[in-house]
């Protein structure tokens, strides 16, 4: 009762907007599952949801200090929940998470999220925390040798994801990282492979139209209009004005 009680104030406090009263509910959650926690310390349910309550309340704070000291108290936590439960892959990216976001030490979170991907290769949060910090990293970093090697180990982990699952938002991801490199050709065999596992005529249309428009960007013009010819004839009537203004562009395109 205590656990699913503390539980239900976390939610409850997410939804507040006004500090104090955020505050006291957070406070009510805390009391609540600390309660659980000294009634059965074993479950490793109560130690896991006191590290996710502390690292959700670190990641409230603007105060650096106050930020830190809530994420060392989520740490603690974290480290006592791996020892009662050290083969559970979805715990330690958690952990991972937290060194990677509250306490900035990527090095860290770098560790424990490959423990993660060692107990469970195959599991795909760890995978899609790293393609998208390689992707920020890559984005931010003056260094060319420290950029072009975090976009390879995002693409890495992008394909790797694309293994495990036929998921367009994979496919999506990857082809962000071609356009950030400013790779079309990569963009577009990306979606041309995306397209293949588009069931949906709402996704195809806009597939089709990005095909469209990238290859327009590189002078295909056959290719270009074929393209948005597909995305008309699979987008809703909202979007037919607009692709019919693409495809005329691309048809008086020299």
């Amino acid at each position: 009762y205590d656990l699913f009680l503390g539980r239900g104030y976390l939610e409850h406090a997410k939804t507040i907007t006004e500090e104090s009263e955020k505050r006291a509910v957070f406070e009510r959650a805390e009391a609540d599952l600390l309660k659980a926690q000294a009634t059965n310390p074993l479950n490793p349910d109560h130690t896991a949801n006191m590290a996710r309550l502390y690292s959700w309340w670190a990641g409230q704070s603007q105060d650096p200090v106050e930020r830190q000291k809530r994420g060392l108290v989520s740490d603690e936590y974290y480290s006592r929940l791996l020892v009662l439960t050290p083969n559970n892959a979805r715990n330690w990216s958690e952990w991972g998470v937290l060194y990677l976001t509250i306490l900035q030490q990527p090095e860290r979170a770098f560790e424990l999220l490959d423990q993660a991907l060692e107990i469970d290769p195959n599991y795909d949060w760890p995978h899609t925390i790293l393609a998208e910090y390689y992707l920020q990293f890559a984005k931010q970093t003056d260094d060319p040798v420290a950029k072009e090697e975090a976009f390879q180990k995002s693409i890495e982990h992008y394909h790797k994801l694309i293994e495990l699952s036929k998921n367009l938002n994979y496919f999506y991801g990857l082809a962000s990282v071609y356009q950030t490199m400013n790779d079309l050709d990569g963009v577009i065999l990306v979606l041309e492979e995306a397209l293949v596992f588009a069931e949906s005529p709402n996704d195809i249309w806009k597939i089709e139209e990005n095909l469209a428009a990238i290859s327009f960007q590189l002078g295909r013009k056959a290719y270009s209009l074929q393209h948005a010819l597909n995305a008309l004839a699979a987008a809703p009537d909202s979007e037919k004005d607009r692709l019919n203004q693409l495809i005329q562009q691309i048809e008086s395109a020299p």
